[in-house]
């Protein structure tokens, strides 16, 4: 009984140190946070919006509140062999067809999440588009854009989106011809998703060229996210090790709010780097594979900020087999912002004003501007990508 006693004593001291150790961890990094000097972007993704997207995607389908919010039908970048995974993938790559939507910003806080609502319209199609016909119209240059959050336009209107500004500055350009650019973006998806939608459908809409714009979700999947994922066996999560296993736990159901679990999930997913990284190559082989096989030109686009390495696409520049890429990083570096942009930007409550930043205050600046929240684009920074992208499309298709 004595000994029993001793081991019981001695489990409770371990105990106790361990959680005088993390309760030590926790208040110091909390005060580093503090104390580190924080971009104007970073402040807001670390102390305002990563915890809103981390809230809103653990609430479940069942208790979704925004149309056009999380969480979304998403699937990560495996299974490319299996053709019953492609096809319940491509049946999740478009939207519900034909209908028109409101929704807040739900990357904005709640109180002024519904002042900085967008409208979406989706066409007969599936697109986000104004209603299109499959058989193309003669002397037409029709192109497909495929993408998430930026491709999509989370933010901002059908007609704010870079699609539909790309078609406006591509007619005015070249008035000799007809040009169509079809909005094939969705919340949150990754490339496999394109890649199915690819695969499937878009050759009987005759495209002359696919813009192809992922990588800014695909490198921080885990698995796939979708209730309908964990029913069958052809959606089975993938083998995690025990410490991704753990780190999961204690970040989204033991400890969510801690910045001990922040810093765990941190590592977890530098483990699962090199299997997103690996995925989203393969899938990206097998893109340009296709659009080579039926001779369609693809651009791939890497958005500023939030995408993958640029080097990543080295393999898949290649102009002379009509494999182009461009970096949106261009559209952001130097950028004039005027007068204009500024007085409008500061009209109502913007994604500046919670962190206590006034007009005064703020750089000038187009990463500052530009954004319709920390991380999506403004109509300003939509803008800017298609007057990147239009002289880009105009090279491919009127060399």
């Amino acid at each position: 009984m004595k000994k029993a006693n001793q081991i019981l004593s001695w489990a409770a001291y371990i105990f106790i140190f361990i959680f005088l150790i993390i309760i030590g961890l926790e208040f110091g990094l909390r005060l580093y946070t503090t104390k580190i000097e924080k971009s104007l972007w970073k402040t807001a993704m670390m102390d305002h919006v990563q915890k809103r997207i981390d809230r809103i995607w653990n609430l479940g389908k069942e208790k979704k509140e925004i149309k056009w919010g999380p969480p979304y039908d998403v699937y990560w970048n495996e299974g490319l062999g299996d053709p019953a995974r492609m096809k319940l993938i491509y049946q999740h790559s478009f939207h519900p067809k034909a209908g028109e939507w409101e929704s807040p910003n739900f990357l904005r806080a709640k109180g002024e999440s519904k002042d900085h609502s967008f409208k979406v319209k989706i066409n007969s199609l599936g697109f986000r588009d104004q209603e299109r016909s499959i058989e193309k119209p003669p002397k037409t240059k029709r192109i497909i854009v495929l993408g998430s959050y930026p491709a999509f336009g989370h933010g901002v209107n059908n007609k704010q989106t870079y699609s539909s500004q790309l078609e406006l500055i591509l007619q005015r350009s070249h008035a000799d011809w007809n040009f169509e650019v079809w909005n094939g973006g969705m919340q949150g998806i990754v490339a496999i998703m394109g890649y199915a939608r690819f695969l499937y459908e878009l050759e009987k809409y005759d495209p002359d060229l696919i813009i192809f714009d992922f990588g800014w979700v695909d490198f921080f999947m885990r698995q796939d996210q979708t209730k309908t994922a964990s029913d069958t066996p052809t959606w089975s999560k993938p083998h995690w090790n025990f410490f991704q296993k753990l780190a999961a736990k204690i970040r989204f159901s033991w400890f969510p709010n801690s910045s001990v679990s922040k810093v765990i999930d941190n590592y977890a997913k530098k483990s699962f780097r090199d299997l997103n990284k690996r995925q989203w190559k393969n899938v990206m082989r097998r893109t340009a594979s296709l659009a080579q096989k039926r001779d369609i030109p693809i651009l791939f686009v890497r958005q500023f900020r939030e995408s993958v390495w640029p080097e990543l696409y080295i393999e898949f520049t290649r102009p002379d087999e009509n494999l182009h890429f461009i970096d949106t990083t261009k559209a952001f570096s130097d950028k004039a912002v005027t007068n204009k942009i500024v007085d409008k930007f500061w009209s109502k409550s913007n994604w500046l004003t919670e962190l206590g930043k006034t007009k005064d205050t703020t750089p000038r600046t187009a990463e500052n501007y530009f954004k319709a929240d920390a991380l999506q684009f403004n109509e300003f920074g939509h803008k800017a990508i298609a007057k990147l992208l239009a002289p880009k499309v105009s090279k491919i298709l009127l060399p």
